[in-house]
């Protein structure tokens, strides 16, 4: 890797930090100070719920369309040796 490279690495990471900080500050000032703590609340929670079902749903749809082993379990033999 170059050093420029590392460097726009580097000032991606810190952008990220500074993000993360800043994102959270505003969300605890819209939660704790904010007249709209309600409803920050109730999104929060609906978007939480709406991921983890989301997370669910594309397990089942991998789980649908995935493809079968091609042997029976069954009629497995156990090796000898």
């Amino acid at each position: 890797m170059s050093l420029m490279a590392i460097m726009n690495i580097k000032i991606a990471y810190k952008i990220m930090a500074i993000s993360s900080i800043t994102g959270f500050t505003v969300y605890s000032w819209f939660l704790l100070v904010s007249e709209w703590k309600e409803i920050v609340l109730q999104l929060t929670v609906l978007a939480t719920v709406g991921a983890i079902l989301g997370i669910f749903a594309c397990v089942g749809l991998a789980m649908a369309i995935g493809s079968r082993p091609s042997k029976n379990i069954d009629n497995i033999e156990p090796e000898s040796g």
